[in-house]
């Protein structure tokens, strides 16, 4: 039997809150009529996290497109110049941050924003990316819906403040 977190249940891959949502702490919807969708990518060896965020985003009108690895995600941003960038820091092929510093150095992908979605939840690999490397936010999983969607909001909002976020 396996341990899960307060308020945390888990059903196969999935995770989700079991709290109630209280006023004014529910995710709230970001569809607008006639505005185009954000376009994210997600560089993520785990094709059920790839399916889980495809599942969260998607709901609100994201359009979600997923790589599978480091290399994949470069040739893939590289040829979808989207509006975001979910990034997995532990992936076989290529090191995550081996990716993140390749986009840097692409004068075409060194402005779209990048959030890192990991497992490393410890705080010294979270100074790292946001004060050391300047990664946009950083998200560890398990994360629940209200996590990522508000990760995703502020980042695009921060990237883009007189539009915002949402999809179509």
């Amino acid at each position: 039997m396996g341990w899960d977190p307060p308020g945390v249940c888990k059903s196969g891959p999935w995770w989700y809150t079991r709290s109630t949502p209280q006023p004014g702490n529910e995710i709230q919807p970001l569809l607008r009529v006639g505005m185009p969708a954000s376009r994210i990518v997600c560089i993520e060896d785990d094709s059920e996290i790839v399916d889980l965020i495809r599942l969260i985003l998607g709901a609100q009108g994201f359009q979600i497109v997923g790589a599978a690895g480091g290399q994949e995600g470069l040739t893939l941003v590289q040829a979808q110049k989207p509006d975001l960038i979910l990034l997995d820091l532990m992936m076989p092929d290529m090191d995550g941050w081996e990716v993140y510093h390749r986009l840097r150095e692409d004068p075409g992908l060194a402005e779209v924003p990048v959030i890192v979605v990991t497992a490393r939840a410890q705080e010294v690999d979270r100074v790292l990316g946001l004060q050391i490397a300047h990664v946009d936010d950083y998200l560890t999983k398990p994360f629940t819906p209200k996590e990522l969607l508000g990760s995703v909001q502020r980042v695009l909002k921060a990237r883009h403040p007189s539009s915002s976020p949402q999809g179509t």
